[in-house]
């Protein structure tokens, strides 16, 4: 099965390069290959362990796009795996075809090649299997407490999900300890017991779990608040998110209506609440359902938690979280109700078959898309530079790269930003992964509500000042984004702008690239 995925995302490679989201990470990634610390070298609101694995594997393998994707393609085709082996042990074999299928064309039609969600969402689930099954019944048929092994491995899975993910992983261990505490508390202590004891029981009972989670989490904090200050850690990773990230990139909520291309939107609402209350009948009338109960609740609430990132950037590659464990409990709507009367068991399971059909036709129209285009891609790709295959870059981008290559050696600083930097919308990371030179800043990544104020032009100021930086490259292409949040307003803050005007001066222009040298 995981083959099978692959083969079907491979076709999918061929996708344009992303300059902003893709290019951070890929950057980012060489950064940390040549010894950079993320939060400390360079400013980052992701998990660190995106860049390392990245790292690790350009070291291996060499810098080029195409290693990047196929892992990429690798994590998405295990995640699908894993949904599969987590729907099997909700329903039946049969049952998870049917989410493994959606969930592999779903995890191609995303796109976003480098987009640690997945990651972190293939590990969370992972934690979520391997608990459901150390809280499986004994060869009896009987609850028998815990089984450490796989309480050892869920912590582990939960622990690496937030070196990708931690706010996924925040979410997914809520779940799973709103589930494992009242399981242990009924299964794990012993009914003679006070209240205290039971409790004391239930949390000595997954102790096991968190020894996992702090196995590979305490290394990773312990050598990036040693390498970072603290405070620096918790800025970028919690308080940035949380406090700017929503007024600058907020996006409004689709409007409720038949298309399908609001199904990742509106179907979690209706199937996590169908899913539960399908599972806690059945679990009332049959004995053995119970497990899969406890489960069904554990992904129903950890998927519920992902509408937090789905409300505020309102877009479908921010509903990977809401909606793919929504694809995990649609076998369980595909049963219908365990009632006498058979028309309510019947409206459910028209209404996961319903919603299992729609869930196929866009990812499958898009499909067909890139099948149909891939001969006018393949020519594409002559333009594109060979560390940028299998991607596409635009013909203006590979010529801007390779004139600055050619005016540049290997290890000069460049800095790369935009024709303006007052207002901010995003940036075009991905030409310093293509020219492979490093940047003169902490900020390759420009985002706004951050690189638009005036502190932290200050510093790039200076930063430009220290290393004398001889050239740079602006580009205009993103001044016609004007979404309805605060990155489409103007700071003010021209500091940045007013010190390039003084020091540089244009050497070359390259479509929406402008090469600027320094005056002497």
């Amino acid at each position: 099965m995981v083959a099978a995925a692959i083969v079907h995302l491979y076709p999918t490679m061929i996708a344009p390069l992303n300059i902003y989201d893709e290019g951070i990470i890929v950057y980012g990634a060489t950064r940390v290959m040549h010894g950079e610390i993320p939060y400390r070298d360079f400013w980052t609101q992701y998990s660190p362990g995106q860049f390392y694995a990245l790292a690790g594997l350009f070291r291996v393998f060499g810098v080029q796009i195409a290693v990047e994707r196929w892992w990429d393609v690798c994590v998405r085709a295990l995640l699908a795996f894993v949904m599969f082996l987590l729907a099997e042990r909700l329903t039946s074999r049969g049952a998870a075809f049917v989410t493994w299928l959606i969930a592999a064309l779903w995890v191609t039609y995303y796109g976003f090649f480098g987009y640690p969600i997945f990651a972190g969402l293939l590990f969370s689930l992972f934690s979520i299997y391997a608990l459901l099954c150390a809280m499986a019944p004994n060869a009896a048929g009987s609850p028998a407490g815990l089984n450490r092994q796989w309480l050892i491995a869920g912590g582990l899975a939960l622990g690496i999900a937030a070196l990708f993910r931690h706010d996924m992983a925040i979410y997914c261990a809520a779940a799973q300890m709103a589930v494992g505490l009242p399981f242990a508390l009924i299964h794990c202590a012993s009914e003679g017991q006070p209240i205290f004891g039971r409790v004391i029981a239930a949390l000595r009972a997954m102790l096991p779990f968190v020894v996992g989670v702090l196995v590979p989490v305490v290394p990773a904090l312990v050598f990036f608040t040693a390498s970072a200050s603290p405070a620096e850690l918790i800025q970028q990773l919690f308080i940035f998110p949380l406090t700017e990230f929503p007024k600058v990139r907020d996006l409004p909520y689709p409007k409720l209506n038949w298309s399908v291309d609001n199904l990742p939107f509106y179907a979690p609402f209706l199937i996590y609440p169908l899913a539960v209350v399908s599972a806690v009948l059945r679990a009332r009338n049959e004995a053995d359902a119970r497990p899969q109960a406890w489960g069904v609740v554990m992904v129903a609430l950890f998927g519920a938690f992902g509408f937090n990132q789905a409300r505020v950037r309102s877009d479908t590659i921010h509903t990977v979280h809401f909606f793919l464990c929504v694809v995990v409990l649609l076998p369980v709507l595909l049963r219908g109700f365990p009632l006498t009367a058979r028309t309510p068991s019947v409206v459910v399971a028209s209404v996961g078959a319903a919603l299992s059909v729609a869930a196929i036709v866009n990812p499958v129209a898009a499909y067909i898309g890139v099948i149909e285009s891939r001969p006018a891609a393949e020519r594409d790709q002559r333009m594109t530079l060979p560390i940028g295959l299998p991607g596409r870059s635009l013909p203006q981008q590979t010529m801007a790269v390779a004139t600055l290559q050619s005016l540049t050696a290997l290890d000069e600083r460049i800095y790369v930003g935009l024709s303006r930097h007052d207002r901010v919308f995003a940036n075009d990371a991905m030409f310093y992964f293509l020219a492979q030179r490093p940047s003169a800043t902490r900020y390759h990544e420009l985002h706004p509500s951050l690189t638009n104020t005036l502190p932290v032009q200050q510093e790039m100021v200076a930063d430009l000042e220290r290393h004398r930086v001889r050239y740079l490259v602006l580009t205009n292409m993103f001044e016609g984004a004007n979404e309805p949040n605060d990155s489409a307003r103007s700071t003010g803050v021209t500091l940045l702008d007013e010190y390039i005007a003084q020091h540089y001066r244009t050497a070359n222009v390259i479509g929406p690239y402008r090469i600027l040298v320094r005056r002497p």
